[in-house]
């Protein structure tokens, strides 16, 4: 890293909460070149912190067996079932308006910096990630991003060109160093701080202009240049069909598109036919007419009236002749006709595999979260689980799935996306939520969090700031992973990406092109109210006592009644140790409300955990008023 000049150096300033202090508000002008030099001397100049179960020091020179006999004691979830994650898109979290101009530098400001983010930043930031309490940072992608129906400025990482190159936009092009020593400091500086990596990846879509098309055209779907491709459309009766089939586990004889969408499609151009014309890639089929990559669409429900995504496409993992086509039932829901081992894309499947085993083997991360989990085959993804557990036994897979089923389990998968951001600022859904958690014990955690990259922010609900410490708060205490979403704990009201869960007015307020996830954006980094305690708060209380808290474990989860309709009243308690905690809520955002949770356990002076406040003991209970949004927990005294 060179020597950096009196004048850039005098120009270049950080949000104060990137300070190792993490005190106080604004911009603090450093010399960019010692402020990094110091933090990342400051990580690595110790020996790497404890990873969350991992008994020890968590490096890659644990023994082997150290590390199975760790695995078999925290159960199937592995060390997912102590996690508490942040969840990072690089180029936005670590953004900054570093010379002050009132504009992010594109792609470098006048000094030679970055203001978009990168995985020099990323380092800078891992103490105040793990201030606030997470010990797992879940990456977004992170790979080279197409540009053939790019959208916004920068394009979506989702739409990745090459799977096995990393997106140049995260370098520090002033630090020197190649593009891969840097995300590999990354991750070893994360592993210095105590932090584990989970690493989101698309294996279902890629970009249009993606770099295996010329060589592998018959990996993916084409249709005839020039016309429009739209999702297939379905009768009523169709659509009731195919719910009412998919519901069941039913997958034979699914409703298919009609002759007129079907026939859109064509066989693959030869390889040597395939060439690159303006940025987007052509073929010539034998009949000589020419064929292009089309989009890719929402792929459920079946009449999903989502516009097509014009900058990624879905790969095409069968060869048999009667799906030649992207439809729902070849991409979500394959047809029980469709899965043969003698109609698979092997070249692709192993090709997927090895993208995998590659980010293991070469960086060392230690889980990834698989975009579009649902749409996985379930041969190709025990294949990767299982050649990938070969190389690193407590290695983590997640599942981007907003259903908790039994096949999740089966696979192997560790953890769940879920549905908990759409439905928790809806107390009767949430409860019924809740309810089903409790019956099913037996399948996956999901990520408690009240928002994604894909939905609205959670401050922008009823209640506000009032509502996302509520959120968090209850996430904290159900059998899930607690989950910050990049920006939660900062209150930012933008919206990553517009995907989930939005009307149609908030869409036109937000165009794709004015979105993170598509543009160049930071985070509201200044406006803040220091380190958020109200994070830090409740995972201090929900480690206190893990055997009653973490997800799996011999741990009970039951609702019980709070006195109230509008509280949330439940109950986490262990038999084996008889430690129990109760957690009343009150989702009211603008009122106070009184409680009286009876028949849950005796104390005869109830205190809050949270607050230390003490609240009024009544047989077998505890009732008391609480604040809007209020949420207090409860011990079973000590006997």
């Amino acid at each position: 890293m060179r020597t950096a000049g009196s004048t850039a150096a005098a120009r270049y300033k950080v949000p104060s909460l990137w300070q190792p202090s993490g005190s106080g508000r604004g911009p603090v002008a450093v010399d960019p070149f010692a402020f990094y030099g110091e933090i990342i001397g400051a990580i690595i100049g110790t020996d790497p912190a404890p990873l969350c179960g991992s008994g020890g020091s968590g490096g890659d020179g644990r023994d082997r067996s150290d590390r199975l006999g760790r695995l078999d004691r925290l159960g199937r979830l592995g060390w997912s079932r102590e996690a508490v994650v942040y969840n990072m898109m690089v180029r936005l979290t670590c953004a900054y308006d570093h010379d002050g101009d009132g504009m992010l530098g594109q792609p470098l400001n006048p000094d030679g910096w970055r203001e978009t983010g990168t995985f020099l930043k990323a380092i800078a930031i891992l103490p105040y990630i793990r201030s606030l309490g997470a010990n797992t940072i879940h990456l977004l992608p992170v790979q080279e991003i197409g540009r053939d129906g790019r959208r916004g400025t920068l394009g979506s990482p989702y739409a990745v060109r090459n799977p096995v190159v990393l997106d140049p936009a995260l370098g520090e092009p002033i630090t020197g160093l190649p593009l891969e020593s840097q995300f590999a400091a990354f991750i070893q500086a994360a592993r210095h701080a105590g932090l584990r990596i989970i690493l989101e990846l698309p294996l279902r879509t890629l970009s249009k202009d993606c770099v295996w098309i010329k060589d592998h055209p018959d990996w993916f779907y084409w249709i005839e240049r020039g016309r429009e491709l739209r999702p297939p459309a379905f009768t009523r009766e169709e659509i009731r069909l195919a719910e009412e089939k998919i519901s069941s586990g039913d997958h034979a004889d699914l409703p298919i598109p009609s002759p007129a969408y079907r026939e859109m499609f064509t066989d693959p151009p030869g390889a040597a036919s395939v060439r690159l014309e303006g940025g987007r890639w052509t073929g010539t089929v034998p009949d000589g007419r020419t064929v292009v990559i089309p989009g890719a669409f929402a792929d459920w429900p079946p009449d999903d009236h989502q516009p097509v995504w014009e900058d990624i496409t879905y790969l095409k993992l069968y060869q048999d002749k009667r799906y030649n086509y992207p439809a729902y039932n070849t991409v979500r829901m394959y047809d029980s006709k469709l899965l043969k081992d003698d109609t698979r894309t092997e070249t692709l499947w192993q090709e997927l595999e090895n993208v995998v085993a590659g980010y293991v083997s070469e960086y060392g991360i230690d889980g990834i979260m698989i975009d579009m989990a649902h749409a996985l085959p379930e041969t190709l993804a025990k294949r990767i689980i299982g050649r990938v557990r070969g190389i690193k036994p407590d290695f983590a897979f997640w599942a981007e799935d907003f259903s908790r089923t039994v096949d999740q389990v089966r696979v192997g998968f560790n953890a769940v996306l879920g549905g908990q951001w759409a439905c928790q600022h809806r107390l009767g859904d949430f409860t019924d939520m809740l309810s089903w958690i409790g019956r099913t014990p037996e399948l996956l955690p999901h990520l408690a969090t009240p928002e994604t990259h894909n939905t609205p922010r959670a401050v922008t609900r009823l209640g506000g700031e009032r509502y996302s410490r509520y959120a968090w708060t209850v996430g904290c205490f159900i059998p899930g992973i607690p989950f910050i979403h990049s920006g939660f704990e900062l209150y930012e009201r933008r919206p990553v990406n517009t995907g989930l869960g939005f009307t149609s007015e908030e869409l036109e307020s937000f165009p794709p092109g004015s979105l993170p996830l598509f543009s160049a954006h930071t985070l509201d980094w200044d406006e803040t109210r220091g380190l958020p305690e109200w994070l830090r708060k409740p995972l201090g209380v929900r480690a206190l006592y893990p055997e009653c808290t973490l997800p799996e474990g011999g741990t009970e989860f039951r609702i019980v009644d709070g006195g109230n309709r509008r509280i949330l009243a439940f109950r986490r308690s262990n038999a084996s140790t008889g430690r129990c905690l109760l957690v009343v809520a009150n989702t009211e955002m603008d009122k106070r409300v009184n409680f009286s949770a009876s028949g849950v356990f005796p104390d005869p002076d109830p205190m809050d955990l949270l607050s230390g406040v003490r609240f009024s003991a009544i047989p077998g209970g505890v009732e008391g008023l609480l604040e809007s949004g209020q949420v207090v927990v409860f011990k079973r005294s000590e006997n």
